[in-house]
């Protein structure tokens, strides 16, 4: 009982570093969104979108899967890592050497001549990214504190520092290019600093057949993952250009930017602790409809101030010169929730054992993406997001419905758990809509109804909480008090503490076995 209970420590201590380091992340990316968007030209940021395309691709590629194939192997020895490392460093030699040597190709393709150079420049920051298993290593050991560290490390330094600096020295693009090249050695660099691990050349039968039956399988999962999220890039470069390309990617990118940030929090909980009670379905069930309403809570509402105050958003965060893009912001912000909601969907499945069906879902989700981006590229930027929201509606609903009956519950119940997310949010609405209306027609500034719409949403939000008994809803108090029990780190501890007294909401007694089952 005492092992099992300091591996829970372990692991919930780990999630909450994983869930601060990315937050510092997600700070990062707020702090220079207006600075770069200031410095470099729409066709820069879509000139990184195409090659990011390919190379994410081809890094998926290369990988093997081998990390997960580590992390999950139940009894490693020194020659898997062996072997591992001999694989990942083979397999990344010949494709991203095969994309250096294709780039003029991949260009043409993109009718972006300029493409070449920098996806040459991408392909060799990945392939310096395959130079070690460390990150893998970390994760097996429940390490998550220093791989947590060294992420945002070279999170900021390489798209902080780096890229911000050469973007005011006026490298353009090859600002944005290079921070990623920094980033990735630095990355490379403090893991064989910290997780250092034998690289001697090794291709046992044995280790081979454990590493690749595991990731081959992953990576044919992920290939499809891959493909949804970046076949409608690939489509705006092909036939609408590397400028049109730059728009779509950052209304794309805000849109995503709060939605990955809760979606990745929520997922580094959600799954080991859904998994740990996958053959409980009556707690399984409880934990996906509370993390469900939740999030709908959160997001949704979200979505319905940003929609109001849109244009107030892009010239204050982005500039004028990027006005441009509303229209596709307007369309790609219903996806908000849609996104974040993968997590618990996702955490949900692949908990359950239903892996494969999970895989499936995913190459449905991409041939969705590319038919709906294919067609709606006849009406520009604004049809491609429409195509995009489209295939995000039907991924959702596909996989809520594989969620629902692995957990037993009916979609009637599952849309109650959305009633807290309507009521929220109509209350949002009648507060920030006439506020935001009014300081437009007194000409103040974007940074100041941004600012009010702020405000008044927190207001409502309040109002929200102490009246949300309407609808029955005590989803924020159920939510602290299953975490508090499935993570018994003290930081999670006095986070949810400090949440509970904001919400005035009384603390249940935690069962003191509850951690450890």
């Amino acid at each position: 009982m005492s092992g099992d209970r300091s591996l829970s420590r372990r692991a919930s201590g780990g999630f909450a570093a994983l869930a601060f380091g990315q937050g510092g992340q997600v700070i990062v990316q707020v702090v220079t969104f207006p600075i770069l968007a200031r410095l470099i030209a729409p066709d820069g940021f879509g000139l990184l979108a195409a090659a990011l395309v390919v190379v994410n691709i081809a890094s998926l590629l290369a990988s093997l899967g081998l990390g997960t194939a580590l992390v999950q192997q139940r009894e490693l020895r020194v020659t898997h890592i062996r072997a591992a490392f001999t694989l990942q460093l083979a397999a990344a030699i010949v494709v991203f050497g095969a994309v250096i040597a294709a780039a003029p190709w991949f260009a043409d393709l993109l009718r972006m001549p300029e493409l070449t150079g920098v996806l040459r420049v991408m392909g060799a920051a990945s392939f310096v990214r395959a130079l070690t298993l460390g990150d893998a290593l970390l994760r097996r050991r429940l390490e998550f504190r220093p791989l947590a560290a060294i992420e945002l490390t070279a999170y900021a330094i390489g798209h902080g520092v780096v890229t911000v600096g050469l973007g005011l020295a006026g490298y353009g693009v090859w600002a944005l290019v290079l921070g990623h090249l920094a980033a990735a050695a630095l990355s490379t660099g403090l893991l064989w600093i910290v997780a250092p691990h034998p690289a001697g050349p090794y291709l046992g039968h044995r280790e081979r057949r454990d590493l690749l039956g595991t990731g081959i399988g992953f990576t044919l999962s992920q290939a499809g993952y891959q493909i949804a999220h970046q076949a409608d890039d690939l489509i705006v470069g092909r036939f609408l250009g590397a400028y049109s390309l730059g728009l779509y990617e950052r209304a794309y990118r805000l849109m995503r930017l709060p939605a990955s940030a809760i979606g990745h929090i929520l997922g580094q909980v959600l799954y080991p602790a859904m998994a740990s009670v996958q053959d409980q379905r009556d707690r399984l069930r409880g934990m996906f409809a509370i993390c469900t309403s939740a999030l709908a809570a959160v997001t949704v509402p979200a979505t319905a101030v940003v929609l109001v105050v849109a244009h107030e958003l892009v010239l204050v965060v982005l500039g004028p010169d990027w006005l441009e893009l509303r229209p596709v912001l307007n369309v790609i912000l219903f996806g908000m929730y849609l996104k974040a909601s993968e997590s618990i969907t996702d955490s949900t499945i692949v908990a359950t054992g239903a892996v494969y069906r999970l895989a499936t879902r995913r190459w449905l989700y991409a041939g969705a993406v590319i038919l709906g981006a294919s067609i709606g590229q006849r009406w520009g930027l604004a049809g491609v997001a429409f195509g995009a929201l489209a295939a995000m509606v039907v991924n959702t609903l596909l996989l809520v419905r594989l969620s629902l009956h692995n957990v037993a519950m009916s979609w009637s119940a599952f849309l109650r758990l959305h009633a807290p997310a309507a009521f929220i949010t109509a209350l949002v609405l009648v507060f920030v809509s006439p506020t935001a209306t009014a300081l437009r027609q007194i000409g103040a500034p974007a940074a100041a109804v941004l600012l009010a719409a702020a405000i008044v949403a927190a207001v409502a939000v309040l109002v929200a909480s102490r009246t949300a008994h309407l609808v029955g809803w005590t989803g924020l108090s159920t939510l602290l008090d299953q975490l508090e029990l499935l993570a018994p780190d003290p930081r999670l501890q006095r986070l949810a503490g400090l949440l509970r007294s904001a919400a005035h909401r009384p603390q249940l007694d935690p069962d003191p076995e509850a951690a450890d089952r």
